[in-house]
């Protein structure tokens, strides 16, 4: 499969080495997310206990049926991907973290504007287009847009990407 999918990319060649560098850092990034994760919360729990609950944080009923609202990728496992609020591609395993294919739950109104953490209230946003969207409300589809990572990758790139995330 790994030999597969490294010819198929060597012939398209689009983003050549671009490619495996992104390849590399979602690698990476996950790795660095589950170590950060396991020392913060291993750190947080020596320090004081934790919260039960968070008003800023989706619940996580409210974060599944957000994920299962967004638009679902053509040609792509929904289970795996969707599209944020502005058609951007998001992996369900990039949760969280900073890359063109990341993405983060957004309170469509802002909590620091009265916004409710409710599933009514929530939108999938890549992690770019979340931190410029900020606790603005008027804010255009337009303009997230122009925000957004303009990276396109093909079939066979999402397969290698799919493939590197989730084996």
């Amino acid at each position: 499969m790994r030999v597969m999918l490294k010819q198929q990319l060597d012939q398209e060649n689009n983003l050549g080495g671009l490619f495996y560098q992104l390849i590399f850092v979602l690698i990476m990034s996950e790795n660095n997310i589950n170590s950060n994760h396991n020392n913060i919360s291993h750190h947080h729990n020596q320090r004081r206990s934790p919260s039960p609950y968070n008003p800023r944080r989706f619940d996580k009923l409210a974060r599944e049926e957000c994920r299962n609202n967004a638009q679902i990728m053509e040609g792509r496992n929904p289970d795996r991907w969707r599209l944020d609020a502005v058609g951007n591609p998001v992996c369900k395993a990039l949760n969280s973290c900073r890359g063109s294919l990341c993405y983060q739950f957004d309170h469509i109104v802002p909590y620091s504007k009265g916004g409710e953490s409710i599933s009514i209230n929530c939108q999938l946003l890549q992690s770019f287009v979340n931190i410029y969207k900020s606790n603005k409300e008027n804010i255009s589809k337009d303009e997230l847009k122009h925000v957004s990572p303009q990276l396109k990758f093909t079939p066979v790139q999402f397969d290698a990407i799919e493939y590197a995330i989730y084996g």
